[in-house]
């Protein structure tokens, strides 16, 4: 069974959701990701993480990315967001913000 076909439209937007907005600032979540914390918790190399954040925000891309890689991706958000010293303001109110439920 296929996840990615079983997901419909809602499902994935809802998803997609709580990503950071912008690339820019995903981008910025794995750098400060593998400053502060990769060396401990090393789920994926660095360069892998950037491809799957281009497929991510980039709307003409065939395919969307793969459940699994998405989930590692939210690990490395929250993970980060959590050792941060110095978090962005807009990452403390969105990580403490309640998810809803599809």
């Amino acid at each position: 069974m296929n996840l990615i076909r079983i997901l419909t439209p809602l499902h994935r937007d809802g998803i997609y959701s709580y990503l950071p907005q912008e690339q820019d600032e995903a981008t910025l979540l794995v750098e400060r990701y593998f400053l502060n914390i990769g060396w401990l918790y090393n789920f994926t190399p660095k360069r892998q993480l950037e491809d799957w954040i281009r497929i991510c925000y980039d709307p003409t891309s065939p395919t969307p990315l793969h459940p699994h890689r998405l989930a590692v991706m939210y690990m490395v958000f929250a993970l980060n967001t959590l050792i941060d010293a110095h978090p962005s303001q807009s990452w403390i109110i969105f990580a403490t913000e309640p998810m809803t439920v599809l």
